[in-house]
């Protein structure tokens, strides 16, 4: 028997492009305008609370749920980090950046959503890029690390879970396990 398709509900679609663009502008304006982080680490605490409160009715995804409070705690990690030390402000948009593509990648079933799809395979060519090679100093491998770590976090498989990004990851587990 076939599993029913679980699709990602149109209003949810809709608040992931809103948080998206306002997670995309925070992380601009950090560029842009470091002095402001006081504002900015304010719409990261107001963000995270908004991911905290998503709601989906129907939800079948096991992983949902765990992965918008991964995404939540990653915020306000980031914004009392960025409160207490500013001038790391490159690498905590860095690490927006990350978290909007977590939160673009966030769906019940990969197969449904296009936007979540196209956001799968950028962060597959993203994964690559953490290399570090010689021709890096040492302050680029460390955001490098910084970045990997945060990623670790936030990409999480949940066992059971019938999402194509867990069955993904569990695939990829597997496979790491057999012996040749």
């Amino acid at each position: 028997m076939a599993s029913p398709t679980r699709r990602t509900t149109p209003p949810f679609t809709q608040e992931r492009d809103r948080l998206l663009t306002q997670l995309n502008e925070q992380s601009i304006a950090l560029r842009r305008s470091p002095e402001q982080y006081l504002e900015i680490a304010d719409v990261l605490d107001e963000l995270a609370q908004q991911i905290s409160s998503i709601k989906i009715e129907n939800n079948q995804s096991r992983c949902f749920s765990i992965k918008c409070n991964a995404l939540t705690s990653t915020l306000l990690c980031h914004s009392e980090l960025l409160k207490c030390h500013p001038s790391r402000s490159v690498e905590i948009a860095a690490s927006i950046d990350l978290m909007q593509l977590q939160l673009g990648r966030l769906t019940m079933k990969v197969d449904d959503d296009d936007f979540a799809q196209k956001m799968d395979a950028l962060s597959n060519r993203m994964e690559t890029s953490w290399t570090p090679t010689d021709e890096m100093d040492v302050k680029e491998i460390r955001l490098k690390e910084h970045l990997h770590k945060i990623w670790r976090e936030l990409n999480l498989s949940v066992p059971g879970c019938e999402c194509g990004q867990c069955q993904d990851q569990d695939g990829e587990s597997l496979d790491s396990l057999k012996v040749s």
